[in-house]
C-alpha cells in the first residue's frame, strides 16, 4: 500500500464511519480474528445480531470501499445479517480505483468468474420521510476493516492443513 493510498483510506474510512486496524504481524492478525469471534477455521455461520467475518478481495482507496466476492462462503450473509462486520484484506490488495482492480488480470478474482462482487462503503444509511437518519438498517451497524501482509493472512488460514 502506498503512502497516498494509506492517507486516502484513512480519510474515507473516517468519513464512512469505518474502523480501520493495521495488522503489523501474524499476532495482530490473530488478535483481530479473535475479536471477530474466530480462533480457527472453519468459521461458524453468521446469525442475525452477531459478528460476521469476511476475507475481502480488495479495497478501493478512492472511495474506501471493500470488495467482497460471492465465491467466498458466507460473505453476503456477513455483509447483511451481522451486527458488526469484520473484514480482513491483504495490504497488496489496495487499489486506487475500481477500474484498477478490474483491469488486473492476475488477481485471483478473475479465476473465479461467474461470482458477484459486492462493494461496501461503510455501514448502511437510510432516512425516513422526516429525514431521520438510521445507521445499519440494511446491514451491519459497524464495519471494522483490518489490513495485513498477505503472508500473515495465509499463515493463519493454512496452518496445520495438509
Amino acid at each position: 500500500m502506498t503512502f497516498e493510498q494509506e492517507q486516502l483510506l484513512k480519510k474515507r474510512f473516517q468519513e464512512n464511519g469505518t474502523r480501520w486496524i493495521v495488522c503489523e504481524n501474524d499476532a495482530d492478525v490473530r488478535s483481530f480474528l479473535f475479536r471477530a469471534g474466530l480462533d480457527h477455521p472453519p468459521f461458524p455461520h453468521v446469525q442475525e445480531g452477531e459478528k460476521g467475518f469476511t476475507l475481502a478481495e480488495g479495497i478501493i482507496a478512492e472511495t474506501g470501499s471493500i470488495i467482497l466476492s460471492g465465491s467466498r462462503k458466507g460473505a453476503r450473509r456477513a455483509a447483511i445479517l451481522a451486527e458488526t462486520h469484520f473484514v480482513l484484506v491483504a495490504e497488496n490488495a489496495v487499489f486506487d480505483t475500481l477500474g484498477d482492480f478490474l483491469r488486473l488480470p492476475t488477481h485471483p478474482w478473475h479465476r473465479r468468474t461467474g461470482h458477484a462482487l459486492t462493494l461496501i462503503t461503510g455501514p448502511s444509511r437510510t432516512a425516513d420521510i422526516e429525514k431521520t437518519l438510521v445507521m445499519g438498517a440494511h446491514g451491519p451497524r459497524k464495519l471494522v476493516v483490518a489490513t495485513a501482509e498477505a503472508t500473515d493472512i495465509y499463515e493463519f488460514f493454512h496452518k496445520d492443513r495438509a
